[in-house]
């Protein structure tokens, strides 16, 4: 499948190369801006396009809609630090095929960018869910990934009610919002994103024995694999991550 990477950083086009050929994917083209990438497709004609969005000059968002009309057949992926909730629907709109966030763990990367292309279908599950500015979002944030993991939970439930709780409720109580959940179902790792209006990061504070709050960052650090706060638009997203044990151990010990 002839490939072309439109990546203004060389380390990532490099990581991004590496992870193709490793997939068996080629030949692979490279351009390191939105101009460069016009002119690589008319030459190159590829068949899948790799599509930055914040790049040197016009972005991979603005030379989208004339990507498309230069190789009307390709599958385009945007391949991103934004959220998919920040730029996804733009992209779709403007003829991306599907949308991949550079977090993505690097043995994940082929998958999703091949799922996004409509390549292939692996087990990798995606929900969102708009949730109301009510202490009740945080039940059914809880009722929703249990209904989504059924039996494939891998000893990961209780961890992942526990910390979608908190974090929803945060979102509700701190935030003033109603959040939106994002849950990415794989097979070796699960990461819910909650996202709200405030721009505001969480602020760590000392867990009061004789009230409720407070503890919500210090669970996360004890029990997610990853997590992190960070800007999201006007507002920001709060998101965690946690690895499916082998052998269905949990997580928690």
């Amino acid at each position: 499948m002839r490939t072309l990477i439109v990546e203004d950083d060389p380390d990532q086009r490099d990581l991004v190369r590496a992870v193709l050929e490793k997939g068996g994917l080629g030949p692979i083209f490279e351009a390191p801006d939105g101009p460069s990438g016009l002119v690589a497709a008319a030459d190159h004609q590829p068949e899948l396009v790799i599509l930055d969005i914040a790049m040197p000059g016009p972005s991979g968002l603005d030379i989208l809609p004339e990507l498309i009309e230069i190789v009307p057949g390709a599958r385009v992926v945007m391949l991103s630090n934004y959220p998919r909730q920040l730029h996804g629907d733009e992209a779709r709109r403007r003829g991306a095929l599907g949308y991949v966030e550079k977090r993505v763990p690097t043995r994940h990367l082929l998958e999703q960018i091949l799922v996004a292309a409509a390549v292939t279908e692996t087990a990798l599950e995606v929900f969102t869910a708009d949730l109301p500015a009510d202490p009740t979002s945080a039940r059914a944030a809880r009722t929703l990934l249990r209904q989504a993991l059924g039996e494939d939970a891998d000893g990961l439930l209780f961890a992942i009610e526990l910390l979608v709780s908190e974090v929803v409720s945060n979102a509700v109580r701190h935030a003033s919002s109603a959040p939106r959940i994002e849950a990415h179902l794989g097979p070796d790792s699960v990461r819910v994103a909650v996202y709200d209006a405030d721009p505001r990061l969480p602020e760590r504070r000392e867990p009061d024995v004789g009230r409720p709050g407070g503890r919500g960052l210090h669970l996360l650090d004890q029990i997610a694999s990853r997590w992190a706060a960070e800007p999201s638009g006007s507002g920001k997203v709060v998101w965690f991550e946690l690895d499916r044990p082998a052998g269905g151990a949990s997580p928690t010990g």
